[in-house]
């Protein structure tokens, strides 16, 4: 059964069996899991629950979107990210790297271990990466991220804002973006210097936003469709606090942008 402290208890028999979750970073810039869609997923625990890793006993808290805490029974110091990074290493869950973990369901409770073959393949300078099902991370604006590959000079990854979403406005403070639209329709607001602008965006269309620029985003589709992205960051996304926000020109609902 499932620990009570402060979540919903679930029998084991109504447990998912078996989840993966992905290796990333929450915005204090340490590895987190980020778990899979609950709604393609039923059985995924919420609140905390018993976890079991390199014969050691824990409670793990399952979010909404993630694994935030894990900790020894009686404790509050958060064991999470020093686990992810004996497993992987010091830059554990940084994008382009894709590992994940197992968390098997044995005798009523999870068993977490580190996946071997990670969905990034590497030959030397080489890499490819899928394009993800799940979400990879929120971005410091509100949108969905899936990380896709990346190499020493710049990387790469694909953005969704869900119908009606507006992003929170931003800055970066050292990286520049080329960005493609693939899907949808929306307006992406920009600011450097004394000029802005406000421009149209649909799927092929391309943009640049260069470093130091305030940026907004927003989705205009009339008819349900996301608005989808590719972003090339040059360069490579360094974490959480390269953003500073800003104020732009569309007020946000924080429903529409936050996890």
């Amino acid at each position: 059964m499932e620990r009570d402290n402060g979540g919903s208890e679930l029998p084991a028999t109504s447990m998912a069996p078996k989840v993966v979750c992905n290796v990333s970073h929450s915005f204090n810039d340490r590895p987190i899991l980020f778990l899979p869609d609950r709604a393609k997923q039923p059985g995924i625990p919420e609140g905390w629950a018993s976890v079991a890793a390199e014969g050691e006993e824990y409670e793990a808290n399952f979010v909404q979107i993630a694994i935030n805490v894990m900790r020894k029974p009686g404790t509050t110091e958060n064991v999470l990210p020093e686990l992810l990074q004996a497993w992987f290493g010091p830059d554990a869950g940084k994008p382009g790297r894709g590992e994940q973990v197992s968390l098997d369901l044995i005798a009523g409770r999870y068993r977490m271990t580190p996946i071997d073959g990670v969905s990034v393949v590497t030959s030397q300078s080489f890499s490819i990466v899928q394009l993800p099902t799940d979400v990879d991370v929120f971005a410091p604006d509100g949108s969905e991220i899936r990380v896709l590959a990346s190499a020493a000079r710049g990387s790469m990854a694909h953005g969704t804002l869900p119908p009606g979403g507006v992003s929170l406005a931003i800055r970066h403070r050292t990286v520049e973006e080329l960005w493609f639209v693939t899907e949808g329709r929306g307006q992406v607001w920009r600011r450097l210097g004394e000029g802005d602008e406000i421009v149209d965006v649909v799927a092929g269309s391309s943009l640049s936003i260069p470093a130091g620029a305030s940026f907004q985003f927003r989705n205009t589709s009339e008819t349900g469709e996301p608005l989808c992205f590719i972003m090339c960051t040059m360069p490579p996304w360094p974490g959480p606090d390269e953003a500073e926000f800003v104020d732009g020109p569309w007020q946000v609902a924080t429903s529409t942008c936050t996890p």
